[in-house]
């Protein structure tokens, strides 16, 4: 029972209940930095509640396509995977060709490759994707906006951005968010998750966050045969392919259209991986780890794909593929291309030839910014689905294919691995680095890293509101 007399707390004390005051809203009040965001996402949108202030209706007057009926919707992570090291051939004789140093040299190594006419001692890392890119919606100024794969999980399903500290699947696992496999089960999809390892390996329960969050069945390394192959962190990537096919062939034998979302594993540090292809055999000497392992992702996803479309399997199916994020190492050649890096990753939409008839073309190269915040409402947009009032920050990228909708679309980024947060327009990623309280500039492709730049935070660019930096730093802090 309390006391019959609650005593006064010391005044030690009474400074613990004490709401804390977030170090952002010490540098600009809530409301300048809520209206500052509304305007960057908005797009001429309403925000009609003042308890969420960044719940917005939709306008729809920019559309893009729309499929006739609801399509399944196969979305593929792919662990760390760089879209720097896409489009290269490994010179064997050359061992260094893709370390951390071969950023400087990239475009005269594009030049001089001949992918055509390979020389005997060389070996093309990534000829699958090179060539999906040509058959799908490719995004080459496509942004993880998170770090790491909890991070990324979530901007890409709930359509919002991460946070600073711990990650929201970490943190608020039991908060329900309205992410979109959750309108995809009000419009009758089956939707399933598959790991090729411990669901709560790492601690991030992501199964406990996503079966609160719209996935109905959460597959991970106990739900593989006992004969799967494991090697490293968990399943090959073969393996767990070859699952994927089993259940996309159980999800097709219902009435329902499905969503299947799964993550691959053997791009992940230490990078190991099977030596059951000369390429492999060939480059298992190769100083970095990452290339070869690389090379057998791709090796697997060709392998996946083409007994897919030989038995009709991708029928009346989108497929989209990405990186959870870029490398985890910090390589680039400057201090900005290094941090940058974590978050350079490729985006497919590849459509299967039987949806063509509704679209005015399947591939297109966009050069425009677009960001994983992205993905959930073009899911939804293309199946007709988005709700008319919604918490998504990203945006329909469909559009892509009937107008020049991106041009002034932007990207948020937030890395725990260098405490960064950031934006990339249309001209350069800009990154702040809290640690050191430095700006970083560098280039969308992490190409010509002597060309970056760095800014103390006490640069007058970033502190006088006349210079022109001085927005970018108020629209990276208000994100």
């Amino acid at each position: 029972r309390p006391p019959r007399s609650t005593p006064k707390p010391s005044s030690a004390a009474s400074d613990v209940y004490k709401r804390q005051t977030s170090a952002f809203v010490k540098t600009m009040p809530l409301e300048e930095a809520l209206q500052v965001s509304q305007n960057l996402l908005g797009r001429k949108e309403q925000f009609p509640n003042l308890q969420y202030p960044l719940l917005r209706k939709i306008n729809h007057q920019e559309q893009g396509v729309r499929f006739n009926k609801p399509v399944n919707v196969l979305l593929i992570f792919i662990e760390g995977l760089d879209r720097r090291y896409l489009g290269h051939t490994i010179d064997l004789n050359n061992p260094s060709h893709l370390t951390k140093w071969f950023f400087y040299n990239m475009q005269a190594d594009q030049e001089n490759e001949s992918d055509s006419n390979p020389l005997p001692s060389q070996i093309q890392l990534t000829p699958f994707l090179d060539k999906l890119g040509t058959e799908s919606i490719y995004f080459k100024n496509f942004f993880s906006n998170g770090d790491m794969t909890a991070r990324a999980l979530f901007s890409t399903l709930c359509s919002y951005y991460p946070r600073r500290g711990w990650s929201v699947m970490r943190a608020r696992h039991t908060h329900e968010f309205l992410c979109f496999p959750e309108v995809l089960q009000k419009a009758g999809y089956l939707r399933e998750m598959i790991i090729g390892q411990i669901r709560d390996r790492n601690y991030d329960h992501i199964a406990l966050f996503l079966a609160r969050n719209g996935i109905q069945q959460f597959l991970d390394e106990n739900s593989f045969p006992s004969d799967a192959e494991t090697l490293g962190l968990g399943l090959t990537d073969e393996s767990l392919f070859d699952f994927v096919y089993e259940r996309i062939k159980n999800l097709r034998s219902k009435a329902q259209p499905y969503f299947l979302s799964t993550l691959t594993v053997g791009t992940h540090h230490p990078y190991h991986f099977p030596t059951t292809h000369p390429d492999l055999k060939a480059m298992q000497n190769h100083p970095d780890k990452y290339v070869p392992a690389l090379r057998y992702l791709d090796l697997s996803l060709e392998r996946f794909f083409s007994k897919m479309q030989k038995e009709d399997l991708l029928k009346d199916t989108m497929v989209l593929i990405l990186g959870d994020h870029g490398r985890h190492e910090g390589i680039g050649g400057s201090d900005a291309a290094a941090r940058g890096g974590h978050f350079l990753v490729p985006f497919y939409i590849w459509i299967d030839p039987s949806l063509e008839t509704e679209l005015p073309t399947r591939t297109k190269l966009v050069t425009n910014i677009a960001s994983q915040v992205d993905i959930g409402p073009t899911i939804l947009a293309m199946n007709n689905l988005t709700p008319k009032l919604t918490p998504f920050l990203g945006k329909d990228l469909s559009c892509v294919l009937n107008t020049n909708c991106l041009a002034d679309n932007l990207a948020y980024v937030s890395g725990s691995h260098d405490d960064t947060i950031g934006i990339v327009n249309q001209d350069f990623m800009w990154l702040y680095r809290f640690k050191t309280k430095t700006f970083f500039r560098t280039r969308h492709d992490g190409r010509y890293p002597e060309k970056d730049l760095a800014f103390p935070d006490s640069s007058s660019e970033f502190t006088d509101m006349n210079f022109p930096l001085y927005e970018i730093k108020r629209n990276m802090f208000c994100l």
